[in-house]
Order: structure tokens, then C-alpha cells, then sequence
């Protein structure tokens, strides 16, 4: 399932969208700017709107700041 997320960096909004995988244990990987980062954790799939969420934008901030390992 893939759905976009905003979050805020730098004083703009950006937008990425995270992709989350799986039925009981899910995961998920953010995507912006063509740069895919993947969540290594496994979460329940009521902590789809919460916890989950909340890790999704702060990954999205780290990639929009350019705080990410690939290039």
C-alpha cells in the first residue's frame, strides 16, 4: 500500500510517500526524491497510523536534509 506523506524540513513542506508491506507484522520504506530508504523494523498493524507514521516523516526529513547514506 502506498500513501504520501508531508512532513516538515528545513521551514518547507515536503512530500515522499511510504510504501508499508506485509498482513500481521508490517514494514515500510520511504521514498523521496527517488531516494528509498527502508525501515528495518517489523510493527503491528495497529501501529499503522502512530508509531509507524511518526518514523515514516522523520526519515523523509532526514532524506529532504540530505542525512542518509546513499547517494
Amino acid at each position: 500500500m502506498n500513501e504520501y506523506i508531508n512532513a516538515v524540513a528545513n521551514g518547507e513542506v515536503v512530500t515522499g510517500y511510504r510504501t508499508i508491506t506485509g498482513k500481521r507484522k508490517l514494514t515500510q520504506t520511504v521514498t523521496y526524491g527517488g531516494i528509498t530508504e527502508p525501515d528495518n523494523c517489523q510493527y503491528k498493524a495497529n501501529a499503522k497510523d502512530g508509531e509507524m507514521l511518526a518514523v515514516a516523516q522523520l526519515t523523509l526529513v532526514q532524506i529532504a536534509t540530505g542525512r542518509t547514506m546513499k547517494k
